[in-house]
């Protein structure tokens, strides 16, 4: 519809301080920044926006207003949004196409794209209604908080709301119907959300998995079994040099029906009579590991429980990978 660097030239983007392309993220000079703007970047954000908020004469860190990119069409520009509410950092996305400029929120996804998309500017003659909700000057002054869209925001559609929330649902049943206690469900679906992690972010590969005399669709899928889970698990100690959410596998109350169960609803199958979300929407190649790590800490109930797993998820894959990594030096 218009140049994507003209776009940023009339938001007054590409002379603000506060803009950054995400492919500068190599060269970012601020630790703390790198990992999210790398993370846009693999989703295909070609910018962030960020701002300041004042408290009690105190500047907070930056965080994310809007990601602004732009897609061949409608198609690439849905997937694109999908990444970004995974990501969970930004409250508005907008995406340059050649048809039209969409706007979207970032705290929610939908297949119906209408629960979505806040607007889209389809002729010239409307893009001053871009222009005067997200432009720099707009959004510095805060008044991108006070606009008709930031209305339709629901921050309990965001990723770690929604993930929290079914991650509840699927332990309830685990535990009701199924029989299963709950420090074990915590640990099946804790070492669950790891694999699914190690997977998305292409590590826990099918290849290696093969190599291990294991079928993956045997640990990821409806036809999982106990036996293949536990050969993983095993594998997987090995390789990394240590436990990360240690199973008790002399727990006679583990069956096979659970790992079935948990297995089939991270892959997103439709169960028969099961009143259960489809974890389809979730994609674990972009949800942040520190988000992932707070929704497993809100998740576990028992303070015992959450006391020895504080900081595990972060800090046990940080480790495992580091481990991985050696060892694949090693035997290079």
């Amino acid at each position: 519809m218009i140049p994507f660097n003209k776009l940023l030239n009339k938001l007054g983007y590409d002379t603000s301080q506060y803009y950054k392309n995400t492919n500068s993220y190599l060269s970012e000079p601020e630790p703390e920044f790198a990992p999210l703007i790398r993370n846009a970047y693999n989703a295909e954000i070609k910018g962030i926006y960020f701002f300041e908020t004042t408290s009690q004469n105190k500047i907070s860190k930056p965080n994310p207003a809007v990601y602004i990119t732009e897609a061949n069409d409608v198609f690439q520009a849905s997937i694109i949004h999908k990444r970004v509410w995974n990501i969970g950092q930004a409250p508005f996305l907008i995406v340059n196409t050649p048809q039209k400029i969409l706007i979207y929120t970032g705290f929610n996804y939908s297949k119906n794209i209408e629960e979505c998309l806040l607007d889209e500017i389809i002729r010239f003659s409307d893009l001053n209604r871009l222009l005067s909700n997200f432009k720099a000057d707009f959004i510095n002054a805060g008044y991108i908080w006070k606009n008709k869209y930031a209305e339709k925001i629901d921050v309990e559609k965001r990723v770690d709301k929604r993930l929290l929330k079914n991650l509840e649902e699927l332990e309830k049943i685990l535990t009701g119907e199924k029989g299963l206690d709950k420090k074990a469900s915590h640990s099946l679906i804790g070492k669950y959300i790891y694999l699914k992690y190690l997977r998305g972010k292409k590590i826990l590969t099918d290849e290696w998995i093969q190599k291990q005399g294991i079928k993956p669709d045997e640990v990821f899928d409806i036809n999982a079994k106990l036996d293949s889970f536990k050969s993983l698990i095993k594998a997987l100690e090995q390789k990394l040099n240590g436990k990360i959410f240690p199973i008790d596998f002399d727990n006679k109350n583990i069956k096979e029906k659970h790992i079935k169960l948990i297995a089939s609803v991270f892959k997103g199958e439709q169960l028969k009579n099961k009143q259960l979300p489809l974890f389809d929407i979730y994609d674990f190649e972009y949800i942040p590991i520190e988000t992932l790590s707070s929704i497993y800490e809100q998740f576990i109930s028992e303070k015992s429980e959450k006391k020895a797993e504080r900081g595990g998820l972060y800090a046990g894959i940080s480790c495992g990978l580091c481990n991985w990594r050696n060892g694949d030096r090693k035997t290079a």
